[in-house]
């Protein structure tokens, strides 16, 4: 995502569990001169990212068993 004077990276990395589950990680970054700036305004992003992990484990789990 591309914000002026700084950018936000988002990294998954997708493992399936044993049993038909999945574990996701999920690393972002805010990078570049004017990161700082944006900081503040990420807190919100940061804070919704487990329960947007969740509904996304548990779709892919419901769309595998059909």
């Amino acid at each position: 995502m591309a914000l002026p004077g700084a950018t936000v990276k988002f990294h998954w990395n997708f493992a399936d569990m044993m049993g038909g589950g999945a574990h996701i990680t999920q690393k972002v970054t805010l990078e570049r001169e004017r990161a700082a700036e944006y900081e503040e305004g990420m807190k919100p992003l940061e804070q919704g990212i487990p329960s947007g992990m969740e509904r996304l484990i548990e779709a892919m789990v419901k769309a595998a068993r059909g």
